[in-house]
């Protein structure tokens, strides 16, 4: 019997980027980059953000707080694992299922011409 798997789906449908905590752009900071993993239900329901770096400073603390409420109204397509079942008779299956899964992102925070501009990337 053999088993073959693959993965599709996992696409964002809406990802909104966050907002630049407005209380920190009179600061006039240097770029700030937050490194957060998203999780996502097997519905692509995000269900938690958790922090790569948890440096605990307020201005990191407030930088992850607008990235994690950004990200929990994030939705994305599920991801849809199909595996393939071969018998020993060679009679073929397929069973779909969806699957919860993470993604790793990091959220550039930068003042541009004194204007808030936040990027990400995967």
């Amino acid at each position: 019997m053999t088993t073959q798997q693959h993965a599709s789906g996992a696409q964002p449908v809406a990802n909104d980027p966050p907002a630049y905590p407005a209380g920190w752009i009179a600061a006039n900071l240097p770029p700030v980059t937050i490194r957060a993993k998203v999780i996502v239900d097997g519905e692509g329901k995000v269900t938690e953000v958790r922090d790569l770096d948890d440096l605990g400073d307020p201005q990191h603390v407030a930088f992850f707080a607008a990235t994690r409420e950004a990200a929990m109204h994030w939705t994305y397509t599920p991801m849809t694992v199909v595996q393939d079942h071969e018998d020993a008779r060679g009679n073929f299956s397929t069973t779909r299922s969806t699957s919860p899964f993470s993604l790793d992102y990091a959220f550039r925070f930068e003042l541009r011409d004194g204007k808030p501009v936040v990027s990400a990337t995967r």
